[in-house]
């Protein structure tokens, strides 16, 4: 877990994630040991922005000892990776606004030719 630690630290992700998992395959862990682990995985997938996987290691976490005393820590991030999510949800739904064309401008000599009427010209 140490070794997790200090890889999310030095925000190497990939390699903290697997140092993680492999946590995870340990035989017979549960509890609050189960629960750091996933924890610790929420607070790396929040730093990487990947809030979808960050909102589901928190609750891995809280349901692995929901009455430990981390349970406030990661109460406190999950709401944040639920807003979080909820506004990239806004963003994607959100189409994206066609460029206009320049609007004519009668201070230019183009546009003021255009807009003499036809017997001017």
């Amino acid at each position: 877990m140490a070794e997790a630690q200090n890889l999310l630290r030095a925000e190497k992700w990939d390699d903290a994630h697997a140092a993680l998992d492999k946590a995870l395959a340990v035989p017979g862990l549960a509890g609050e040991p189960l629960q750091e682990v996933y924890a610790a995985k929420a607070n790396g997938y929040a730093s990487q922005k990947d809030f979808e996987k960050g909102r589901d290691a928190c609750q891995k976490a809280l349901d692995a000892a929901p009455d430990s005393p981390q349970v406030r820590m990661i109460r406190n991030l999950l709401p944040r990776a639920e807003s979080e999510l909820a506004k990239q949800k806004t963003k994607e739904q959100t189409p994206a606004a066609e460029p206009k064309a320049p609007a004519a401008d009668a201070k230019t000599p183009a546009a003021a030719e255009a807009q003499k009427p036809a017997a001017a010209k």
